[in-house]
């Protein structure tokens, strides 16, 4: 069935049918993961999910094969709780990402566009990317542990680094 076949490369990039030269799954980048995710939590803030558990799993097609391969052919793969990763990703900055917004406190969309500002701010990202992550909100971008915070005001987050 076509429309079965296209499903999981929509979720990961929903601009498929829109680019010029469509991009191999190889080439979508940081910078166009999170270009997209912007432009997905604006309409999120249109017409809010139902649960919000939709913008965290929408988040994971987004990013997984962005913030957990190298275009090193040569790289080693691991499962890191079952997800196939590069093993020279293990631990960095792109793997602590990817890891934090899978967690349950991360939920809202106030939540992930903060954590969009900081991506855009830690990560090598294109100038277009950081003026959009610019634009999106007043001030330098949250830290992890207060886009935590975010939906759990007093929560005491002592014992992580986020």
């Amino acid at each position: 069935c076509d429309g079965v076949m296209v499903a999981t490369a929509l979720l990961i990039n929903p601009r498929l049918f829109a680019e010029v030269q469509p991009l191999a799954s190889a080439d979508y980048t940081v910078s166009q993961a999170i270009a997209v995710a912007f432009e997905y939590l604006a309409l999120a803030e249109q017409h809010q999910p139902r649960r919000q558990i939709v913008l965290q799993k929408h988040f994971w097609y987004f990013f997984r094969n962005v913030l957990l391969r190298t275009t090193d052919k040569e790289d080693a793969m691991t499962i890191v709780r079952g997800e196939k990763m590069s093993l020279s990703l293990l631990g960095s900055e792109r793997h602590k990402f990817y890891t934090f917004m899978n967690q349950p406190f991360v939920r809202s969309v106030r939540q992930f566009r903060e954590l969009l500002r900081l991506m855009a701010e830690t990560l090598d990202v294109e100038p277009e990317v950081k003026s959009i992550a610019a634009a999106a909100g007043a001030g330098p971008a949250a830290t992890m542990a207060e886009i935590r915070r975010l939906n759990n005001p007093g929560e005491d987050d002592s014992e992580t680094d986020w």
